[in-house]
């Protein structure tokens, strides 16, 4: 799986990383949907896709202590929906 990320332009060792519950699951489903796409299945194959989440949390080796933490605060959040 991953085993380094880039931060402020140098790689650092990932420690683990935490899928989303059902995941593995949920892609599988999708990429059997489409290994025959055709445009009468694509409803069902942007259905799968929509309501997938694909998300996770990365726990770094060590601690990086010369980064400065990007803020998430709400007014942030919403200036940062604005740009779409």
């Amino acid at each position: 799986m991953l085993s380094q990320v880039r931060i402020n332009g140098k790689w650092r060792d990932v420690g683990h990383v935490f899928l989303y519950p059902g995941f593995k699951n949920e892609y599988a489903s999708f990429k059997k949907a489409a290994e025959d796409p055709t445009l009468k299945n694509w409803p069902a194959l942007k259905s799968k896709m929509a309501s997938m989440h694909d998300i996770a949390l990365i726990e770094l080796a060590e601690p990086i202590e010369n980064v400065k933490p990007v803020p998430h605060t709400e007014s942030r959040m919403k200036e940062e929906r604005s740009r779409k």
